[in-house]
This record gives structure tokens, sequence and C-alpha cells, in this order.
């Protein structure tokens, strides 16, 4: 075998690593928030987004981060020692907020108790106004 063949082979299999791409990963700490997601994105809109490949994991993050979404990839991270912290509706609203960006292509709000807005809200606030909330997130205002 001559080596420009050798060569081509070794870079398919580098550029297509060897195989289908795996499919995305959900920690399965977070999986509970995700499919949550696909419901009430399929209730409020009538597609659950479960098609789309993102992988949501727990990563260290910077201080003062709670989760951050990379578009590149679909790539979400979410800061464990905080989210362990935080009670069950805040939880659910950082993983939103993340799969708002990632999967909705959905920017900051300027509207506080927003799914949206920049910071986590009080989570009783989140739960009074969740309805509401959701449907901007899935429908838009």
């Amino acid at each position: 075998m001559d080596i420009q063949k050798t060569v081509g082979i070794l870079l398919g299999f580098i550029l297509t690593g060897c195989g289908a791409a795996s499919p995305p990963y959900v920690d399965p700490l977070l999986l509970p928030f995700t499919k949550s997601f696909a419901k009430e994105a399929l209730r409020f809109s009538g597609r659950s987004y479960s098609d789309t490949p993102t992988t949501t994991v727990f990563e260290e993050l910077p201080k003062g981060i709670a989760g951050q979404c990379d578009h590149r990839d679909g790539h979400i991270a979410i800061n464990k020692t905080y989210f362990q912290k935080i009670p069950y509706y805040l939880r659910e609203l950082l993983v939103f907020h993340e799969l708002g960006h990632c999967i909705l292509n959905r920017r900051h709000s300027d509207r506080p108790g927003a799914i949206m807005y920049f910071r986590l809200t009080d989570p009783t606030i989140y739960a009074i106004n969740k309805e509401k909330e959701l449907k901007i997130l899935f429908v838009g205002e």
C-alpha cells in the first residue's frame, strides 16, 4: 500500500471519528429537567425539540456563573455546586434558561422574572408565573 493511500485512510478515520457521532449526553441528575423542557415545549409550541442534539452536563464554571450554553456544539454546562444548593424550581429554571439559549436561540430578557432574565429569579415568583413564562419562552411575547 502506498503512503498516500495510507494517509488517506488514516485521515478518513480521524475526520469521521471512526463511525457515526455518539448521541448527546445528558447527566442523569439533569435528565428530568431536559425531559420536562421537551414536554413543556410540546405543550406550548407543538414541538418537543427532542431531535435537537444538546449535551447537558455538570462542569466547573467560573465563580458567579450558574450555567452556560455553547451554541457552536449545543453544549450546556451547569455549575454542580450551585445546582445542589438551590431549590427544585430554580434548578428547573436554570436548565430551561440554558436550553432556551441552546435550543430556542433565545437571548437574555431585561424583564425580571422571565425565564431568560440574566439572573435567576425568586423561586416563588417563578412558581406563580410559570405558565405565563413558559408560554413566552416557547411561543414568544
